[in-house]
């Protein structure tokens, strides 16, 4: 399906990330099931929902939560979470046993063509798919947080990722109005990551060699190239 027909999602898991996903799709206008494994779990969901739509009504960007939550149906039903769903958004622990246990869940009743987008901070998405039925549809969907403001989704495939799946998915968020860009490889910490380690590390190494404070290191770029970078990345600035 292509990513402009797509109007209903889910989320497997509903923690930070998947609650903060599922009221920011409800947002932007689709219908979000949320699977969780029980009612406990459901329970524990409704707040981490509400947190980001509470954020959306204090600063003015919605008047009522209602509407949102007409969209968002929490299930503990695998079968009507996934079953006609294009798109998911899983959200679980960097377990890889774990995520497999949930690809086989959501393969069980997703579209053989649907897209299964990880939000995994560290787990590739090649041993994430390695016991897929279709590991082509599987990709790491990787955010920041907070899930519900920040718009980066670094976008990472698989060995056997079909090119056209990473495609939809660039397609499916950039509609709605998420930022994705698109690793050509696999590459542990992934892109946005890797950039603040770097800085980071020559932060410590010029505190730690006496050139400067901690504090002083910090509001060299926060008052500095910090502001700048804001609005444009490294290579632009240079």
């Amino acid at each position: 399906m292509r990513a402009e027909d797509i109007k209903k999602i889910a989320m497997y898991g509903a923690g930070t990330i998947g609650g903060g996903f599922a009221a920011y799709f409800a947002l932007k206008g689709l219908d979000v099931n949320v699977y969780v494994r029980s009612e406990a779990s459901k329970q524990r969901a409704i707040p981490k929902i509400q947190e980001p739509i509470d954020s959306y009504i204090k600063y003015g960007i919605i008047e009522s939560g209602d509407e949102l939550w007409k969209k968002i149906h929490i299930t503990t039903d695998p079968e009507e979470a996934f079953t006609g769903v294009y798109f998911v958004q899983e959200n679980g622990a960097e377990d890889l046993k774990q995520k497999h246990e949930m690809v086989a869940v959501m393969e069980k009743y997703m579209p053989a063509d649907g897209i299964i987008a990880s939000s995994s901070s560290g787990t590739p998405a090649t041993l994430i798919a390695e016991k897929a039925q279709h590991p082509e549809r599987i990709i790491v969907g990787h955010p920041f947080n907070p899930a519900y403001l920040l718009p980066l989704i670094e976008i990472c495939p698989g060995e056997k990722t079909d090119p056209a799946v990473v495609e939809e998915a660039r397609k499916f968020y950039k509609l709605h109005d998420k930022a994705p860009v698109v690793m050509k490889k696999e590459k542990r910490g992934f892109i946005a990551n890797r950039l603040m380690h770097a800085l980071w590390r020559e932060e410590i190494a010029l505190v730690c060699e006496g050139v400067c404070s901690l504090a002083d290191a910090d509001d060299a770029w926060t008052f500095g190239p910090g502001l700048r970078l804001a609005a444009f990345g490294p290579a632009m600035n240079y």
